[in-house]
């Protein structure tokens, strides 16, 4: 999954699904650190290519940059606190029901793949709002991100798993 600021609440939602089975402090940082490696490429994303971020709803292009910088601050912040709604609410349906908390999980999987549907054409072509209107986008996996996205989406995956796995473990 590609980072950008509307299409990505139902991934973090699911993370923070994922990351709460055992309900251990150890899967909530676990979490933390997985979802810090995913907002690297978050805020690649969002020097590079600001518009993409918006799927060029909005043109952040122009901003001086100590805004950006305060955009970019304030998702990445909102990024964790949804994090950590999904946690919390996974935590209270595995309370209820595991069987409560697995389809949660698998549901708001689904939800971050379906997402994308709609912004499809938006999602697979980077550049600014200009380039999008004037169709002279990069196709995603031909852009600098996609180069980017190859190497550190591998890298949170493997980790995401190691930490899950880790958090898991009985200490």
């Amino acid at each position: 999954m590609l980072a950008t600021f509307i299409i990505d609440p139902p991934f973090l939602i699911f993370l923070g699904f994922l990351f709460a089975w055992g309900l251990s402090p150890r899967g909530f940082w676990a979490g933390i650190v997985t979802l810090t490696l995913f907002n690297v490429g978050v805020a690649l994303s969002y020097v590079w290519y600001p518009d993409w971020m918006w799927m060029y709803y909005r043109s952040d292009v122009a901003l001086p940059v100590a805004n950006r910088i305060g955009v970019l601050v304030f998702f990445l912040a909102l990024y964790y606190a949804i994090y950590g709604f999904g946690f919390w609410l996974a935590h209270r349906w595995h309370v209820i029901s595991k069987r409560r908390h697995l389809i949660g999980t698998f549901v708001w999987l689904t939800a971050s793949g379906l997402v994308i549907l709609p912004f499809f054409s938006r999602y697979f072509a980077v550049g600014t709002e200009a380039d999008f209107l004037g169709g002279t986008t990069i196709p995603l996996p031909q852009s600098p991100l996609g180069t980017v996205y190859n190497i550190l989406m591998p890298v949170v995956i493997l980790a995401g798993l190691a930490l899950f796995l880790w958090s898991r473990k009985r200490s």
